[in-house]
């Protein structure tokens, strides 16, 4: 489960970063751009505190920090 769950943390977190980085999304889900990435953040913290229960939360917010801010 746990392989499961790092997985899908990893593939979201990419999915944000191609879904960023592109100049006009094919999907928005938010009419608002700020509202898509709070939501693709919320839900890639959420996976990441899941799927590493042993990780420091600290850490995990300086590296969703560090990941926001090199998309941008």
């Amino acid at each position: 489960m746990t392989q499961l769950l790092r997985l899908a943390f990893w593939a979201a977190a990419l999915f944000a970063f191609v879904m960023a980085t592109l100049p006009q999304p094919p999907i928005q889900l938010f009419a608002s751009d700020k509202a898509q990435h709070m939501a693709a953040f919320f839900v890639i913290t959420l996976l990441g505190c899941v799927a590493y229960r042993g990780f420091s939360r600290v850490w995990l917010m300086v590296g969703m920090i560090a990941f926001g801010a090199a998309i941008e």
